[in-house]
């Protein structure tokens, strides 16, 4: 089979129907007995093959003198109606799938093993991502995507990075407006690798135990929405917390004090909440004046809780 005939099947012609088309166009109007002699195909088989043909345009017949002959269609017009065809199968596809119907297959969650795997599809949902990124990552994990992050920035995507580690000084991987005033959990329970992209699609990645890594993946709308404001939550309290500094006790009530938030290694000696608070604040403020004239990928927001909530929809919105 030429290149000729295996373009045509690739366009939804048939193994007989393309190589008759073929043979009409290179060798002129003939007769269905000359065409069966030219392409190949038996003769009991080329007229039911002509009359697919000629519905499909490709091909049209005229009666003479010596019985009925065929003569192709130009390629350039055959090409042409195809295109139009294929557009508007298409254009219809893509309003069908974008119905309340076609959405369904948004809802459903899809996960995968393996750390290779999970970085894969992370630099996946980040390169599509078109508009917004809420990015909750590990210094391991933000140098592996780093180059990614640096190019959504470049075409236009607003990143709002949370840094787990709260690096200093600045690992220099995160990109966009970085909130790394407080680690948010200890390392030794393991890492995560949280992104929403678009407030449409939620990345989840646990990590650090080798090939049990394990991502998730959804477009689930309650679910994505969850977690955007889990980022959007967090980030804005550290904000909060870089404003408000050491006078954190003098006003925070006494039973917020007590409560210890166990998420910052409450309930271990000297590693309570607002103790923990206070390092990291102090670690903060000495790492923030070594970065007066930082980039912007080491930069911390000036005024981080206006910039987060400001002027930009509500995820979910």
């Amino acid at each position: 089979m030429g290149l000729s005939e295996n373009l045509l099947q690739q366009l939804g012609f048939g193994d007989y129907e393309a190589r008759t088309y073929v043979a009409l166009l290179q060798g002129g109007p003939a007769t269905g007995y000359q065409v069966a002699k030219a392409s190949g195909i038996p003769r009991p088989n080329i007229y039911e093959v002509l009359k697919k043909l000629e519905a499909r345009g490709a091909v049209v017949s005229s009666e003479g003198t010596t019985g009925t002959r065929y003569m192709a269609v130009p390629s350039e017009v055959l090409l042409r109606d195809l295109e139009g065809g294929l557009s508007s199968v298409l254009d219809r596809a893509k309003r069908a799938l974008q119905s309340p119907q076609g959405q369904a297959g948004r809802q459903y969650i899809t996960q995968a093993r393996g750390y290779l795997a999970l970085i894969e599809k992370a630099r996946i949902v980040v390169r599509t991502a078109r508009s917004r990124l809420y990015v909750f990552s590990w210094r391991r994990e933000a140098s592996m995507l780093a180059n990614d992050f640096s190019a959504a920035v470049e075409r236009g995507v607003r990143i709002d990075t949370f840094c787990a580690e709260a690096c200093s000084p600045a690992c220099g991987n995160c990109c966009g407006s970085i909130y790394r005033e407080y680690r948010l959990a200890p390392e030794r329970g393991g890492r995560w690798l949280l992104m929403v992209a678009d407030n449409k699609e939620l990345f989840l990645g646990a990590l650090g135990t080798g090939d049990n890594d394990l991502v998730v993946c959804t477009q689930q709308p309650l679910i994505v929405d969850i977690a955007a404001r889990f980022l959007c939550q967090n980030m804005s309290i550290a904000a909060l917390l870089s404003d408000l500094g050491k006078r954190l006790p003098e006003v925070a009530s006494p039973g917020t004090v007590a409560l210890n938030l166990a998420m910052l290694g409450a309930g271990e000696p000297g590693s309570g909440w607002l103790e923990r608070l206070g390092q990291a604040l102090d670690v903060y403020r000495m790492s923030a004046s070594r970065e007066e004239d930082a980039g912007p990928s080491g930069q911390l927001v000036e005024d981080p809780f206006h910039s987060l909530v400001s002027a930009q929809p509500a995820p979910g919105s």
